[in-house]
């Protein structure tokens, strides 16, 4: 998303942050849900974060209830990097926009993408999200009926304009309806956590950008996961170059994921498999004006796509 200038005043004056201080970190781009700023007050390094939003008071309930997830998982020892609870949500009505805002302390660190040749971090990965997914079978947020799975791929099928692609999502949904849900594999998700979301710092993790979080079957943040690891290995889009790699990666994740989570059921790899492809579809609707700049890769991953067997997925 894009904001103006006179914008951007506006929300730092009703925060009562110096304009002047304001430091572009990230986000702004069409896929991107929001852009953030990082900003000094009272000797404290902050981030100012800003998302549009739609008219519809449905977004700022799913929003406080995505900041209570990150609070809850944060107040039980995972280390997320979420909104400050003094500095509560604020909606901001400027022209024809409606957007909101929320602050978050800085946190030091590198994404873990330069750390990867690192083979502790793969068992660190395993060790958060398990230790995240066995609070979350605990965790009731209070609008559940705002959430799901469903309005996830409604929404993205909204934005699909390619026939072929939107018949491979179609697929996806009719595998997801006929999935069985519980406690044990269905809950409260972070539902983005790629690398560029996992912060690295002391060799500590610490995750961000809970925005997107949602009612999802926890394979889907392991699917997330292991998409991000496949960009580095190679077999997300191109052939896979770094089986060892991979296949180290997978050994010491799962060995740390059910260190924190050991109640949880095992997983099938067909089962990763297409929580991978889902992430697959998902990434080529959202990226649309990437592709458009990278026209080779956006047919490779396009083929790739319309190639894949969802239907055949044995997913349990």
């Amino acid at each position: 998303m894009f904001i103006k200038d006179h914008h951007l005043i506006a929300i730092a004056s009703s925060r009562n942050i110096e304009t002047g201080s304001l430091h572009y970190l990230g986000g702004g781009r069409a896929e991107s849900d929001g852009i953030t700023y990082s900003f000094h007050k009272n000797d404290q390094k902050m981030v100012l974060k800003i998302l549009k939003t739609s008219d519809n008071n449905d977004d700022l309930l799913r929003s406080e209830d995505r900041m209570k997830f990150a609070q809850y998982l944060h107040h039980n020892g995972v280390k997320i990097i979420c909104p400050i609870q003094e500095e509560s949500l604020q909606i901001h009505y400027l022209d024809d926009m409606k957007l909101f805002s929320y602050i978050m302390p800085f946190q030091r660190g590198k994404p873990i993408f330069n750390r990867l040749w690192d083979a502790r971090i793969y068992e660190k990965l395993g060790i958060f999200l398990g230790r995240m997914h066995c609070l979350a079978k605990q965790y009731t947020c209070r609008n559940e009926h705002l959430f799901g799975w469903q309005k996830e791929w409604k929404f993205l099928a909204s934005l699909c304009e390619d026939n072929e692609i939107l018949q491979k999502w179609h697929e996806i949904k009719s595998t997801l309806k006929s999935k069985s849900r519980n406690r044990e594999n269905f809950g409260f998700i972070h539902n983005d956590a790629h690398f560029q979301n996992f912060l690295v710092y002391q060799d500590e993790l610490f995750l961000l950008d809970f925005d997107v979080s949602n009612y999802h079957w926890f394979a889907a943040d392991i699917g997330i996961v292991f998409a991000s690891m496949m960009q580095k290995t190679g077999g997300f889009i191109n052939p896979v170059r770094e089986f060892k790699m991979l296949e180290n990666f997978t050994e010491k994740f799962w060995y740390g994921y059910h260190s924190t989570n050991p109640d949880s059921p095992e997983l099938q790899q067909s089962e990763i498999d297409f929580f991978i492809n889902y992430r697959r579809v998902l990434i080529y609707i959202i990226l649309k004006e990437y592709w458009q700049e990278k026209p080779e890769s956006g047919e490779k991953m396009r083929k790739k796509i319309i190639n894949l067997n969802i239907k055949k997925e044995e997913v349990k």
